[in-house]
């Protein structure tokens, strides 16, 4: 059942958007009662939850193909990032748009070892609750350029958009490294 409310709620936000997401419009598309759909997920921010965690790993596999071919390499994941946003802008708020994680730290090894641990590489951060954060806060910027990408449709356009979102991640994590630095100095 947990299942079928998932799918229900997928369809929802995929053709009908975010805002239209209702325990009671799941309900009605799944063909259960609310307390059903109470019973087995909950309230409406753990549905956008569960959904979020659907989408992401949908993802997270699409990134993982990627890993020892030609795409495995920044601009690749970007396209593949950019991709997924243009063709399911939804989605992509669904899973970029949600509430913070309760452990960030193991949201955030999750997410980053789908880049074979080339991101952790390039930023030279060892410090994982500020990588952590760093992740988070570009993931949060992403949402604000998904309606430009979805609306551009254009994936040279997305991937470049993306990149630039993402370039003061580098700059974010070395700025939180010094800040934790001299708080524990």
């Amino acid at each position: 059942m947990r299942e079928d409310i998932v799918d229900a709620a997928e369809r929802i936000v995929a053709s009908r958007g975010i805002a239209q997401l209702t325990v009671r419009a799941v309900a009605d598309e799944c063909h259960y009662g609310k307390s059903t759909v109470h019973t087995h997920i909950g309230s409406k921010e753990e549905l956008l939850d569960a959904l979020a965690d659907r989408v992401m790993d949908r993802h997270i596999a699409a990134l993982t193909t990627l890993r020892g071919g030609p795409g495995d390499t920044s601009d690749g994941r970007f396209q593949c990032t950019a991709d997924f946003i243009i063709h399911a802008p939804e989605l992509a708020t669904a899973m970029f748009g949600r509430r913070r994680p309760d452990d960030l730290v193991a949201w955030s090894r999750r997410w980053v070892g789908t880049f074979s641990g080339e991101l952790r590489d390039d930023l030279g951060s060892q410090d994982e609750a500020a990588l952590a954060e760093a992740l988070y806060l570009s993931h949060q910027q992403i949402v604000t350029v998904i309606p430009t990408i979805a609306t551009a449709a254009d994936r040279e356009f997305g991937a470049r958009v993306l990149r630039e979102t993402f370039q003061p991640f580098s700059t974010l994590v070395r700025e939180l490294e010094a800040l934790h630095n001299r708080a524990s100095g």
